[in-house]
């Protein structure tokens, strides 16, 4: 598990980065370099257990984000403040005593990323890597459940095994308020972005690690057997893969 030390660094290092942003942004570009680009990004993501949970396994996962993306500056360290709409899909087997259960918690949300990103290469193909903090809204979560196989448990313990899968299959999550719904970490890329038409067309691929959020302690589970909360909470990198298309607006 990443300490909490490591954590802390990387928030840190995240604002160290937009702190010194405002000194460096007005080089290395020419003078007519537009200072405002907007543009889309979309693509695939997966999650990576960053632990293990005992008793299960964790198996990846495709999902979808996509959303709108600002960069302010001229020189090579621009701002790069974004909104996107993201789904996390995480799935997990526990396998104890012969009984095999399969969960998936599956949340859709908001990310808000501000990075800074500094940008290289020649004036075609352009080079980037990026970093910073984020925050998160969680829109709604929902959950699936089955039970895979019952092996050699006692057949007494079938009825309830299978009560608790199907009040927890297909429900989805309440919340008190924001309680629950707000988190916030560090989120770093690599890509390149390539001359296309009036604009640049960027491939990157991203990373996102949770450091904290606004759940509540005696939060309950829902499965009543922490099965869920044991899949949400394990520690994570969110990977995302993604195509982009920005232009530049105002004066070049």
């Amino acid at each position: 598990m990443i300490s909490k030390s490591i954590e802390w660094f990387l928030i840190l290092f995240s604002f160290v980065l937009l702190i010194h942003y405002p000194s460096v942004a007005q080089t290395a570009l020419p003078a007519n370099t537009s200072g405002l680009r907007i543009g889309i990004r979309t693509g695939g993501s997966s999650v990576l257990p960053l632990e293990a949970v005992e008793n299960a396994t964790y198996y990846p996962t495709v999902s979808y984000h996509g959303g709108l993306v600002v960069n302010i500056g001229r020189g090579n360290l621009t701002l790069q403040p974004e909104l996107n709409y993201s789904q996390r899909h995480i799935r997990a087997v526990y396998n104890q005593q012969g009984v095999s259960l399969s969960a998936k918690v599956m949340t859709n949300r908001i990310e808000v990323p501000v990075l800074a990103k500094y940008t290289f290469g020649q004036s075609n193909a352009r080079f980037f890597i990026n970093g910073g903090p984020y925050g998160a809204y969680i829109l709604n979560e929902r959950y699936k459940a089955s039970l895979i196989s019952f092996g050699n448990a006692n057949p007494s313990l079938r009825p309830l095994i299978e009560s608790v899968i199907a009040g927890l299959n297909n429900k989805e999550a309440t919340f008190e308020g924001s309680d629950g719904r707000i988190s916030y970490g560090v989120a770093g890329g690599v890509g390149v972005a390539i001359k296309a038409g009036p604009g640049n067309l960027s491939l990157e691929g991203r990373a996102l690690y949770e450091l904290g959020d606004n759940t509540p302690a005696n939060s309950p589970d829902p499965s009543g057997i922490s099965l869920t909360s044991n899949v949400r909470n394990t520690k994570y990198v969110l990977l995302q893969a993604s195509i982009g298309y920005s232009i530049p607006i105002g004066s070049r």
